[in-house]
């Protein structure tokens, strides 16, 4: 097991840039007699043809199904003799605690997994618990065998687990985690503290969960993390793949040294080390799901693989500069020999190293070639925006801008002289550093004539703090706190507005993100009678920023061809918070041919020839819209801004368009304004089952351009959605709408009804006029669940519609009515539904594909 030896023990304040190999006793359990054995297959539901593996992965599956002989664990003779303590596992892992009689602690976590813990309890039932299920295919099953003596190599505290089957044995009766399938598992020493005072795993004074360590090294600076072991340790989980690393994975030896108490790092539960994520569906889930990633022979996008555990890297590693990183990577690349390598392959099961063993062992010396390049990668990942904290001390804050763009930040306690925090920052590594303070009546210097540095940020905390700038740029100051004090230089900017910082997630212990972007692709499909197959792509993308939640900006783009329509729509909306504070700056770029297709003339009651192409129009569309937008609350907001528009209409022979020339035909351009008002309360927009939208706006275009006589118009929209928990879950939703037009008005700013956003079971923009209403009404149900590769969710619905059109000087009662249903699938979740309906009118039954519902 990892035992340190106290004279070999590798202590912070010793080490300067290297790492020391962590020197361990073996864990030596005393057996008087040959272990028994049994031969066992970890996972033969595993098994899955060529299509489930060309979907969900072919991952190990083969592995899993794979007979293996291990040996049987004896309680009487292993440690001195094993009493079985209570089970344990939070969310997918089985496991049980022991207790040897040579008094230290053992956990046995079982091969297999269970992931009903893992789900919200409204899953653990269904199909969904299938899918997770089938996932824990992607792990090595003997995985964690591999990893122990590579971290042992690269002198990372850890435990030494060994495979085992659990006997059939009187004294494990009962248990709830002792059950078939979860026999097969790892056995190892538990870090725990030592009793009566003395040293515990690793010679620990103290040990701790990550959420306790957090409070210590907040409360008093001479509680410290050995960040170049936290760092040795995430370059190992970097070079074996592990991308499971979140809080929960660790545990804290305190080794304590010249008054200063040091924290070690210990990772665990190494079960998603060198997994294989592989399968269609995996690699399209990845880009919404970043740490889904999986071990090949090439490191992955660095964000991806660290996702997990980038709450404690931007905590715990950035008192570390760029030769620290270089020098710690190279000293475990010079460690992690080939013969270093092959041994540890070597530890797996022979029956699994004859199917895998070769090609592991060429996949981590492939990456242990390449960790230096990975660890610049992962550095410049951190070094963009860096937070540190101070501590519930006094804290003095020291920080010197000097020449090149270089800071210097020095971190003291008041009681000390020497720094506990020091690091040399470069602009061209840098672009923000964040000082935050914490309780303790802080002092805070800022000096130094160049400007070109990083921005510094200084967030103050609940004490009396003082604030000194006489540094030429950037710094902003940040404290809404106690009885403050400020002295600014040129370059300061004083904030002490009242802010609520949002609440920490209590799982990942990390607050929401304020740092970086991300971009994920989109689709964009759709189909109707008149459109055609509408096959798009587009990506979204949102960037983060101080204060600035749940995001900085988010931009989405896309494009995509329409068949029967022959023509294309592309289109980019963007939101930019911050740019004219307290309002959101907001961008509608769009060029399209789908906005007008067909002409009937003006009239609630035009005639139909029946040619397609007669009532065809060939119309392009351009729209700039920048707006700014005012919120109310999280859910209404008003908005106001410019609008510019130019339509291109080409006239052919034979159609409507042409013989009649309606105002706004060929070239017409036209400049104004417009505003809204919006309140949004739906749970999904696309597929919403409560919740109500009201949405009222308008627009107005002078004499300009080629206006000749200024109009505008007014439109507004409400709609409900109902649902009851019965049978069915039925969701009743309904719509009312309407439009009008007043002054003259060129042809595409027309009131229409018809078509799949009004009234479905007409063509596109049946009836043209001065104003219109419509309303809509389904009635949607769930008819079953089901597992067919993903958990899926279909259903039904029914849908009628009506609505007309006014022209001034014309007389009709006529409402245009439809009615029909369709069905609906939902993947996943009811986020991603798509839905087919079929709506009949006096002119015909028209099909409807797209992803959500109408409205």
């Amino acid at each position: 097991m990892a035992r340190v030896s106290p004279a070999r023990r590798l202590w912070p304040g010793l080490v300067a840039l290297t790492l020391a190999p962590a020197p361990c006793a073996p864990q030596t359990p005393v057996a008087t007699n040959a272990p028994a054995r049994a031969t066992v297959v970890a996972g033969a539901h595993y098994r899955a043809g060529w299509f489930h593996r060309l979907m969900l992965g072919a991952h190990y599956r083969d592995l899993w199904a794979t007979p293996l002989t291990v040996d049987v664990l004896d309680l009487s003779s292993y440690a001195g003799g094993l009493t079985p303590g209570r089970c344990g596992g939070r969310r997918q892992t089985k496991s049980l605690r022991l207790v040897g009689a040579n008094g230290r602690e053992y956990v046995f976590r079982s091969v297999d997994k269970d992931p009903t813990l893992a789900l919200p309890p409204e899953l653990r039932a269904t199909f969904a618990r299938d899918l997770i299920q089938d996932q824990i295919s992607s792990a090595h099953p003997g995985g964690p065998l591999v990893v122990a003596p590579l971290l042992g190599a690269a002198g990372v505290l850890h435990a030494e687990p060994q495979m085992v089957v659990l006997p059939e044995d009187a004294r494990l009766a009962g248990l709830d985690c002792v059950r078939p399938g979860f026999k097969l598992g790892m056995i190892e020493e538990r870090p725990t503290e030592g009793p009566d005072n003395e040293p515990g795993f690793a010679g620990a004074a103290d040990l701790a969960g990550t959420r306790k360590l957090f409070e210590h090294i907040e409360r008093d600076s001479r509680h410290r993390v050995d960040s170049r072991a936290f760092l040795a340790s995430r370059l190992m989980d970097v070079f074996i793949g592990d991308w499971d690393r979140h809080q929960d994975q660790w545990r804290w030896p305190r080794l304590d040294s010249a008054g200063v108490h040091w924290w070690r790092t210990i990772p665990r539960h190494r079960a998603q080390a060198s997994s294989r994520l592989d399968g269609l569906l995996l690699w399209f889930t990845g880009f919404y799901q970043p740490e889904v990633v999986g071990f090949g022979n090439d490191y992955p996008n660095i964000w991806r693989l660290t996702f997990t555990g980038q709450v404690l890297d931007r905590r715990l590693l950035v008192d570390l500069e760029k030769p620290v990183w270089d020098s710690v990577a190279k000293v475990i690349q010079g460690r992690l020999s080939d013969s270093v390598i092959d041994a540890a392959v070597r530890r797996l099961p022979p029956e699994y190293y004859e199917r895998s063993g070769a090609a592991l062992a060429r996949a981590l010396k492939r990456r242990r070639d390449h960790l230096p390049d990975v660890t610049a990668r992962y550095y410049a990942l951190l070094a963009g925006v860096v937070e540190i904290h101070g501590t519930d001390e006094r804290d003095v804050a020291d920080i010197e801008r000097l020449p090149s763009g270089r800071v210097l930040v020095q971190l003291s306690s008041g009681r000390a002289s020497e720094p506990y925090y020091r690091r040399t920052f470069d602009r061209r590594e840098t672009e923000e550093i964040r000082l935050y303070l914490h309780d303790g009546d802080d002092h805070v210097v800022v000096r130094g004539s160049d400007r070109s540095g990083p921005l510094l940020r200084v967030i103050g905390g609940g004490g009396d703090d003082t604030l000194a700038d006489s540094s030429r740029g950037p710094t902003r100051f940040y404290d809404d706190q106690g009885n403050n004090s400020f002295v600014t230089g040129p370059g300061t900017w004083v904030d002490r507005r009242r802010y609520e910082s949002p609440p920490r997630d209590t799982t990942t212990l990390g607050l929401p993100r304020d740092w970086g972007s991300r971009w994920v692709p989109l689709t964009w499909a759709g189909y109707t009678p008149d459109v055609g197959l509408f096959v798009g792509l587009g990506a979204a993308g949102t960037g983060y920023g101080f204060r600035r939640l749940p995001y900085n900006s988010h931009v989405l783009v896309r494009a995509g061809y329409a068949t029967s329509a022959a023509t294309y729509r592309a289109e980019l909306a963007g939101e930019f918070r911050g740019v004219v504070p307290p309002a959101i700056v907001t961008l509608h770029l769009r060029a399209s041919g789908l906005d007008v297709l067909r002409f009937y003339d003006f009239g609630n009651e035009t005639r139909d020839t029946g040619s397609t192409d007669f009532h065809k129009v060939k119309q392009q569309q351009y729209l700039v819209a920048p707006a700014l937008q005012f919120g109310f609350s999280p859910d209404a907001d008003l908005s106001v801004g410019p609008v510019l528009k130019f339509a291109h209409t080409r006239l052919e022979d034979s159609t409507l368009v042409t013989l009649r020339r309606p105002y706004g035909v060929r070239d017409f351009g036209q400049i104004g304004a417009t505003a809204g008002l919006r309140l949004d309360t739906r749970d999904r927009p696309q597929a919403a089952s409560r919740g109500v939208l009201f949405s009222v706006g308008g627009s107005v275009y002078p004499a300009a351009l080629d206006v000749t006589s200024t109009f505008g118009e007014g439109h507004a929209e409400v709609a409900t959605y109902l649902s009851a928990a019965i049978p069915l879950r039925p969701t009743l939703a309904v719509r009312v709408a309407g439009k009008r037009v007043w002054g003259p008005y060129p042809l595409h700013e027309a009131a229409y009804v018809g078509g799949s956003s009004t009234v479905r079971g007409f063509p596109e923009h049946r009836f043209a006029g001065d104003a219109a209403a419509f309303g809509n009404a389904e009635l949607r149900l769930s008819i079953a669940k089901f597992f067919l590769l993903l958990p899926n969710e279909l259903g039904v619905f029914g849908l009628a519609d009506a609505g007309r059109v006014f022209v001034s000087g014309q007389t009709s009662d006529r409402w245009h009515a439809a009615a029909g249903g369709g069905l609906w699938i939902a993947f996943l979740s009811r986020a991603n539904t798509l839905s087919l309906a079929a709506a009949h009118s006096v002119e015909g039954t028209r099909l409807y594909v797209r992803t959500g519902f109408a409205f």
